[in-house]
């Protein structure tokens, strides 16, 4: 994993793949669930975070574990997405249901993030480079307007997801 030492903890740069699970539940519904089990390890000191950009599919996420191990961080993260996915399945209306399956084991699954001008982006910092480069108008134009990113948390606009702005 990519870290950065900070004091006694590290930043571990990241990206998650949501498993099959996501096919159960509509894009509105898992960017809340998503945000608000994110809050929920904030809450409970188990990470801060400093950057996040969440999608369809994957989360990105520049984070920093507190006292425990990032797979403890990891663990209880995926635990509170479990139970707020599950909760979501056995209220959801069963004629709605196409195909209602519960996450058994695997919630996502974790890379590296190494697209450094991504990282940059969503942790408040800006990307200047000597040329124009399409792909970071790219990154630059869905992050800025996007409701589920810290962009919005530098702005001092405040996001659906407690950040650490203090940049050390």
């Amino acid at each position: 994993m990519d870290e950065k030492k900070t004091g006694e903890n590290y930043t571990y740069n990241l990206r998650l793949n949501f498993a099959d699970w996501v096919k159960d539940v509509p894009e509105d519904k898992l960017l809340v669930l998503v945000s608000v089990a994110l809050n929920h390890c904030v809450y409970n000191h188990k990470i801060k975070i400093k950057g996040y950009l969440i999608t369809r599919t994957t989360l990105y996420l520049v984070m920093t574990p507190y006292e425990e191990s990032l797979k403890h961080a990891l663990d209880f993260f995926s635990e509170q997405i479990h139970l707020r996915v599950d909760a979501y399945l056995k209220n959801k209306d069963e004629e709605d249901v196409l195909q209602k399956t519960s996450i058994e084991n695997t919630v996502f699954i974790k890379h590296q993030l190494q697209d450094y001008d991504l990282i940059k982006i969503i942790t408040g910092k800006d990307v200047k480079l000597p040329y124009h480069s399409p792909r970071i108008a790219y990154l630059k134009k869905i992050t800025h307007n996007y409701k589920y990113c810290s962009v919005s948390d530098y702005k001092g606009v405040l996001g659906p997801v407690i950040v650490d702005t203090i940049q050390k």
